[in-house]
């Protein structure tokens, strides 16, 4: 019977849990067998206990400090900033001493003889002590027709786009994962599926709650809370 091989395959790989449930990066499924068995309101009621998966994006984004927005407000800053000034300013002080000495002797020669003196001196000395402030505007203006921030924000861009694609995927995998083992839960205590169906996913389960709870910053938890 096809439902009771894919039923011994499923316990298989659960004995096995570092192959099928780990909680690595590697590779983890459910036979989609044993998933076509869950009925379809036991779908409906598991997804309504769950956050829409986008809401789990933007919660992983933003714990995670991602936001592909600012890129682009950075790129039109540094437009802004290419059309404005650069301000030189510029300190000088000039120090200037001048000293002025004079000396002389007046000799005079009468009949009565030579009589010298008397001596005269002239000394004079002069300061001059100033500051210069010069302020002066500049641009730039190959930077108006390109600058080279530009690249810089492009290069930042790319990488938050890769960052956001590797975190995303990651949380749709856990996600998935995570809504696929309450269905088996679900069923399997409706009835719908054998105990032995479901004892994997009960053992897995708070482990990829866990996970997304981390990758969220604990937005998940509280949403799964309120959810139940």
């Amino acid at each position: 019977m096809k439902w009771f091989a894919a039923l011994m395959l499923f316990c298989q790989l659960s004995i096995f849990p570092s192959a099928a449930w780990a909680a690595a990066r590697g590779a983890v499924t459910i036979p989609p067998s044993l998933l076509e068995r869950i009925p379809a309101r036991v779908w409906l009621a598991v997804q309504q206990g769950l956050p829409p998966i986008g809401a789990v994006h933007a919660a992983a984004l933003r714990h995670a400090g991602l936001r592909l927005d600012e890129p682009l407000e950075w790129a039109r800053r540094a437009r802004r900033a290419a059309a404005l000034p650069r301000l030189q300013l510029g300190v000088r002080r000039n120090l200037n001493d001048t000293v002025d000495l004079r000396l002389s002797d007046e000799v005079s020669v009468s009949g009565g003889g030579v009589v010298v003196g008397p001596r005269s001196s002239n000394f004079t000395q002069q300061g001059d002590r100033n500051w210069q402030l010069d302020v002066r505007a500049l641009w730039s203006l190959p930077e108006l027709v390109f600058n080279g921030d530009a690249l810089l924000i492009s290069r930042e861009a790319r990488e938050r786009r890769r960052e956001a694609r590797a975190l995303l995927q990651e949380v749709n995998r856990l996600y998935f994962l995570y809504r696929q083992c309450r269905a088996l839960i679900v069923a399997g205590a409706g009835g719908a599926l054998p105990a032995a169906a479901t004892r994997s996913a009960s053992a897995h389960v708070d482990l990829f709650a866990a996970e997304l709870d981390a990758l969220t910053g604990g937005w998940f938890a509280a949403q799964i809370g309120e959810q139940r």
